[in-house]
């Protein structure tokens, strides 16, 4: 396997770097390794490296997916990012009778969190969260290059699926699949908050 050193001293070395990865991911570097000489301070690119260095595609994927969800998680950690939950309730839902948070409209949701991991929901931050912190960007995720543009669509837009199902979207890499399953999706989480309703309203003797 021969062996690509890459060179990263500045933003422009960046930016070209980026625009390349399309490349980079291609059959032209099946056999190829990269190795990375990173001097560029504040972002980590070795994550998009060992994507590069993973040739298979569903385990580039997987590897990608569940990076980038470490990230996001790590971010907020790191930055003290607090939807302030008190009692089930966010900041939004101190003085209202939701609880949750955003989760209240999704069938993953329980008690502990969400069930499962979805990347599109670790994305999203409430206006009053917004403006409360300096939140992570879709752009600031830098292995996300190293998906297609179409699987880098549905990323960005697919809300109330589970992690395996949501893997299984981006192995299809097609749009018209993905606006099928988002579909399929918000009739399923419908159903589901329908039950709810139902369930509290017998509750409260209705």
């Amino acid at each position: 396997m021969k062996t690509k050193i890459i060179k990263l001293n500045n933003k422009v070395d960046t930016k070209k770097f980026e625009r390349k990865i399309w490349i980079y991911k291609s059959i032209i570097y099946k056999r190829t390794k990269f190795i990375l000489e990173d001097n560029v301070k504040n972002i980590n690119y070795s994550s998009v490296i060992e994507a590069l260095n993973i040739k298979n595609r569903i385990k580039r994927i997987n590897y990608i997916y569940d990076k980038a969800c470490s990230e996001i998680d790590e971010y907020n950690k790191i930055k003290h990012i607090d939807c302030e939950f008190k009692n089930g309730k966010c900041m939004n839902q101190h003085n209202t009778k939701r609880i949750n948070g955003c989760c209240r409209l999704c069938r993953l949701q329980s008690s502990h969190g969400c069930t499962s991991q979805n990347i599109t929901c670790k994305l999203f931050f409430c206006d009053q969260l917004e403006k409360k912190y300096k939140t992570i960007k879709f752009n600031d995720i830098k292995i996300l290059k190293c998906l297609s543009l179409t699987n880098r669509i549905i990323v960005k837009d697919n809300y109330f699926e589970t992690r395996e199902n949501f893997l299984r979207t981006l192995y299809l890499n097609s749009i018209i699949v993905f606006s099928i399953k988002v579909v399929i999706n918000i009739i399923k989480n419908g159903v589901y908050l329908h039950k709810i309703r139902k369930n509290i309203t017998k509750e409260n003797g209705g």
